[in-house]
């Protein structure tokens, strides 16, 4: 994590100032998320004098502890951070009114994340799994008290998990909404036929699946599967294409599109704008992700099959949930078994072996550009010292 906050990193925002874009971000998080910004709207709080001064000083704190010192001001009450869809996309469209420049926008929508907020408290009725066991028998698998204390306050008054997947479809809903009105605005100040929008999730939700509830740990389809959505940027059709694409790969795909040049070995990602021309099958024919946070496991999931393995049984385990999700190493065919429920690691043997081996490499290979990256940085460092006279 340290690598995030090194001056030599390069960042789309900050690569896209210096060909002429005004970057600006809407979001409250802070941290890397807003590195290399002109502008990055941090979320409004009260105007009194004793909370100006908490916030000016959590900003002030060492980036590892602004996180966490967030997190309990908003749950005590003493702070509001986390910002609705209404007052980020109100901010957003200031944005794109007060620019007559060429701008990179980030907008950062929170409302998807638990408890799940949606506006009045509307629920409806859906029907997207028959599961309506009571919330409190699903939550007595959870060991860890903290966790299932948290996620029993977050949704007073459901019962059960179609109540709390009908709150999840309306925050949605009203996110959905936000994006038109966003898009609605660059429509009016006649500048949507000259913006690339991408619509993207840096996670999906478990909904109950696994044994996951409300959150988004855990490296299965329901949260590492996301929508893209693209449009603008000299697309003449509409097309629903597909292929293996990681978030990686966006913003030299940006670059590609925007006739921006930039060192290649800076991303680890590749342009999949062949891909959207029809020029091309797809960049890759698998794709990786891993989970450090809750549980260590990594992840390799091609178009029939999705390998998922950890190194052992304690970092199997998930620290919210105080159980392991699926196993320590596990299997599924996607092709027969989209909802990965069924671990067939015990009748294909072989495959998981090759699976798991193109893993490996790839992380191998990751880690020999990492360091390459890094003997280039040191030399870099070691040659402007010298010009400067210092050794």
């Amino acid at each position: 994590m340290r690598g995030f906050y090194r001056k030599n990193n390069l960042w789309l925002p900050e690569i896209l100032k210096a060909n002429g874009y005004k970057t600006i971000g809407i979001d409250w998080l802070g941290r890397w998320h807003r590195m290399g910004f002109d502008h990055y709207w941090k979320g409004s709080c009260k105007k009194d004098q004793p909370t100006r001064l908490l916030a000016n000083f959590i900003e002030a704190l060492p980036h590892k502890y602004v996180d966490i010192a967030k997190r309990l001001c908003e749950q005590f009450g003493l702070l509001k951070y986390i910002q609705t869809a209404a007052s980020v996309t109100k901010e957003a469209v200031e944005a794109i009114n007060g620019t007559n420049e060429p701008f990179f926008l980030f907008v950062h929508y929170w409302d998807t994340h638990t408890p799940y907020y949606a506006p009045g408290g509307i629920l409806r009725k859906l029907f997207l799994c028959n599961r309506t066991e009571c919330l409190e028998e699903m939550f007595e698998s959870i060991k860890n008290e903290k966790w299932k204390s948290y996620l029993v306050n977050c949704f007073p008054g459901a019962k059960n998990v179609v109540d709390i997947q009908a709150i999840y479809d309306e925050a949605v809903k009203y996110v959905d909404g936000a994006v038109g009105r966003l898009l609605d605005c660059l429509r009016a100040a006649g500048k949507l036929d000259n913006t690339l929008v991408i619509v993207t999730a840096d996670h999906g939700e478990s909904l109950g699946e696994h044994g996951i509830y409300f959150d988004h740990h855990g490296l299965y389809d329901s949260t590492i599967r996301v929508p893209l959505i693209m449009s603008g940027g000299g697309f003449n059709k509409s097309a629903r294409i597909s292929g293996f694409v990681q978030h990686i790969d966006l913003a030299p795909t940006v670059m590609q599109m925007l006739g921006v040049s930039c060192d290649k070995t800076h991303f680890d990602g590749v342009s999949f704008l062949p891909l959207l021309n029809g020029r091309a099958n797809g960049t890759r024919s698998f794709v990786v992700a891993e989970e450090m946070y809750t549980e260590e496991k990594y992840a390799i999931r091609t178009g029939e099959w999705k390998y998922i393995y950890s190194p052992s049984e304690d970092r199997a385990t998930c620290r919210y949930c105080g159980f392991i999700h699926g196993g320590v190493e596990e299997l599924y065919n996607l092709a027969d078994d989209p909802a990965e429920e069924c671990n067939v690691m015990d009748r294909h043997h072989q495959i998981a072996r090759e699976l798991k081996a193109e893993l490996l490499s790839f992380y191998n290979n990751l880690i020999k550009r990492g360091k390459v990256r890094e003997r280039g940085m040191i030399s870099g460092k070691v040659r402007r010292l010298k010009a400067a006279g210092l050794i």
